[in-house]
């Protein structure tokens, strides 16, 4: 439906805009879809909005006030995952896992156990004939697919540098998220302890920075070169990606600590969450709008993908 809708909406445009302007011009069409910085109109086509729509709902309804830097669900958030037992196959966890990881077995195996310390649900138990959480796992696999800093920035988000024990990894070039190193895959025991103490991310200058754009972040959490550690193997790099593509945008709602100078992201006090750390009670910045930061991406990034590929003006 979302084309059908593209053409339609282009076409009323054309018949406000007059004669010089044919809804039959593709061209056209491609360029006014795009973001204001691109001379375009602000407002991205429904084939590239309509995912972002359904993923953004999605996981504001299985996690309505986010997820605080300490890795737990906020006190009276009622996911629908809570709410309705048909979606109890997505097998929510009530928190992120903490203490040591043991590992043993294949190097896969190994990928697969840190994969799943952080990962608050997942699709492997899903019925086939649960239309609507197939669908949504298909659109996130498709974001995280599609726009390379999407995926990125799950992993510069406070919740994703702590959960995968970011002092630890080091971004895959081959993916472009962060993963661990094959040092990682000698190991017996893998300690979580950097999401218990809620490290703030570090704030390192971005090379090769191809996208210029507000909602692109000029700063990364990773250092290049962040230890002469190795890559994994372009089948072990697959694996770990294959696993975490369609579970990881949850991280975008990830919400930090709030300082004392950060009183621009003091949510409401109606709205207000805290956080335990040890015997201190942390308020949290306000929850992430999901569908905005998508939003940014799909358009902005989009419109650059395509400028790179010769398909826009």
């Amino acid at each position: 439906m979302a084309p059908a809708l593209d053409t339609w909406f282009f076409g009323q445009v054309c018949i406000v805009a007059g004669e010089h302007w044919s809804k039959t011009y593709t061209g056209l069409a491609a360029q006014y879809f795009q973001p204001m910085c691109f001379g375009g109109s602000g407002m991205g086509s429904f084939v590239d909005l309509v995912h972002v729509a359904y993923v953004s709902s999605w996981i504001d309804y299985i996690f309505p006030k986010g997820v605080p830097f300490n890795g737990i669900r906020p006190i009276g958030a009622k996911s629908i995952i809570d709410m309705y037992p048909i979606f109890k196959c997505l097998n929510m966890k009530e928190k992120l896992a903490t203490g040591n990881i043991q590992l043993t077995g294949t190097n896969r195996s190994k990928i697969a156990e840190l994969i799943d310390s952080f990962t608050l649900y997942s699709f492997n138990n899903v019925p086939e004939n649960l239309f609507s959480v197939i669908e949504f796992k298909k659109s996130s696999e498709i974001l995280f697919d599609s726009y390379p800093e999407i995926r990125r920035a799950c992993f510069e988000n406070i919740v994703g540098y702590n959960a995968i024990n970011g002092t630890n990894c080091q971004i895959n070039p081959a993916v472009n998220i962060s993963l661990v190193t094959r040092e990682f895959l000698d190991q017996t025991i893998f300690p979580l302890s950097q999401h218990t103490k809620h490290v703030d991310c570090p704030k390192e200058k971005r090379e090769n920075l191809y996208f210029q754009h507000n909602a692109i972040k000029h700063a990364t959490a990773y250092k290049s070169n962040q230890s002469s550690s190795v890559p994994l193997n372009n089948s072990d790099t697959k694996f770990a990606y294959e696993k975490i593509r369609s579970t990881a945008l949850w991280i975008l709602v990830g919400r930090g600590n709030l300082k004392d100078t950060d009183e621009e992201n003091l949510p409401p006090s109606w709205i207000l969450d805290t956080a335990t750390v040890g015997e201190n009670t942390v308020v949290c910045k306000r929850k992430p709008k999901l569908e905005h930061l998508l939003m940014c991406h799909v358009t902005a990034q989009g419109m650059e993908l395509r400028m790179q590929e010769g398909d826009a003006i």
